[in-house]
């Protein structure tokens, strides 16, 4: 490789870092280190772990697509005509979250949540479509890598360094600072070149949904991801209720959540992620979806026997390591098994598709799991999610008789960037 090829291909690989950096950059601020900042003020368990609704622009983002490709600004292109429109408005609704509180504001503070969660959703549609669009096929594997790690980043400055900082500095003065993050995200994207492709032909609006539909164990394939992902929006480091459970159930610090629950979770996350990325390409991926989704029912019974008996350190950090290692083992595999039963000519709204269905435990897991602290306790909730986790199994012997599933072996670089 020349020289002046390596320079090229550098660059562009900091565009596709910075991009996933932007992209994961909102997920925490009206995620959980918004619920930390309600759960500080002293706001109840159920309003806290509805705050998962928030993510409800991203069930719907699969109906952007279309207008994101038509409609743009010809002097600045299709991509960097959104990004930065999106960019500067995320400044604005960020700086604007920093003056409010949950105490005297929380109507404005929730409204700017809103709009961060919409903005965030469209901007990761966009910032999708620009990385395949920008990278040569050949290096789709290694930009896919790059994007997921910055988009980890992104979440441990965001989610946990962010706990750490609010604790010593305020909430306020912690999204006033994140919010700069996106000053650097207009200059970045106004002095980075536009990806360079044909104008792209109009699809049939219909036919990817009616394929859709049609696809072999609809039902069954749904059923196993509602059930998988149950075992993961209780427990996981962004889940709705983890915070509360910490911080409430377990007496524990901002800073000592970030350290465990943030910093050492999104690290034994990435280990399962690596993991399962070797598994794939070693065992069949039919065993490895029962296997890794038993492990994350047992990382839900763990939690219960940690709001049963919640003294010992070292049970906690073994319970949250257990539980992020086998989120992402199992959610690693399963994104592999999207990749296996989406339609090659409907890829993209395939997918979405498929990825909406997931978000729905999460919508449903905030709500559900501050009713049930709240009247029955913590404990409950962690049987209740060990029960619909462990659902899966009937799910996963309905989709065993179907021929679904072949060998994985190349598509393990594919599957690392879609995990993010």
């Amino acid at each position: 490789m020349s020289n002046p090829q390596f320079l090229l291909r550098s660059n562009q690989f900091f565009i596709i870092f910075a991009l996933g950096f932007l992209s994961g950059l909102p997920a925490s601020m009206f995620g959980t280190t918004l619920q930390a900042w309600f759960t500080k003020s002293g706001s109840s368990v159920f309003f806290i772990s509805s705050l998962s609704l928030l993510n409800l622009p991203f069930l719907f983002r699969f109906i952007w697509g279309p207008l994101v490709d038509k409609y743009f600004i010809k002097y600045l292109g299709r991509r960097k005509t959104w990004l930065i429109a999106i960019q500067v408005l995320l400044l604005i609704a960020i700086e604007a979250m920093a003056f409010g509180s949950p105490q005297h504001s929380s109507y404005i503070l929730l409204t700017m949540a809103f709009l961060l969660s919409f903005l965030s959703s469209i901007q990761d549609l966009v910032i999708d479509a620009h990385r395949i669009e920008f990278l040569p096929t050949a290096l789709f594997g290694f930009g896919a890598v790059v994007a997921i790690y910055a988009y980890r980043i992104a979440l441990l400055i965001s989610g946990g360094l962010a706990l750490v900082f609010a604790e010593h500095w305020g909430f306020s003065l912690t999204y006033a600072v994140l919010g700069l993050f996106f000053l650097f995200g207009i200059l970045l994207v106004i002095y980075s070149p536009e990806p360079d492709v044909a104008q792209l032909n109009e699809p049939a609006l219909t036919g990817p949904y009616k394929d859709f539909l049609q696809q072999p164990c609809l039902l069954w394939i749904m059923g196993l991801l509602i059930c998988t992902k149950f075992g993961e929006v209780f427990v996981s480091n962004s889940s709705p209720i983890i915070i509360p459970f910490m911080m409430r159930g377990l007496g524990l610090s901002l800073s000592h959540i970030a350290y465990i629950n943030k910093i050492f979770g999104l690290f034994a996350q990435l280990a399962g992620s690596g993991l399962a990325a070797f598994f794939i390409w070693r065992f069949s991926l039919l065993h490895l979806l029962l296997v890794f989704g038993g492990l994350q029912v047992l990382s839900n019974l763990m939690f219960m026997a940690l709001s049963l008996y919640p003294m010992s350190s070292v049970w906690l950090w073994t319970t949250v390591g257990f539980e992020n290692l086998a989120t992402g083992l199992c959610s690693t595999t399963m994104v592999a098994f999207l990749m296996h039963i989406v339609n090659p000519a409907h890829t993209a709204t395939h997918f979405s598709l498929w990825i909406m269905i997931t978000i729905i435990p999460k919508l449903i897991a905030g709500p559900v799991g501050g009713y049930i602290s709240e009247h029955y306790g913590w404990t409950a909730i962690f049987e209740v999610s060990s029960l619909l986790s462990a659902s899966f199994v009937l799910f996963w012997v309905g989709i065993k008789q179907y021929q679904l599933l072949k060998e994985p072996g190349k598509i393990v670089s594919q599957v690392v960037g879609s995990a993010e």
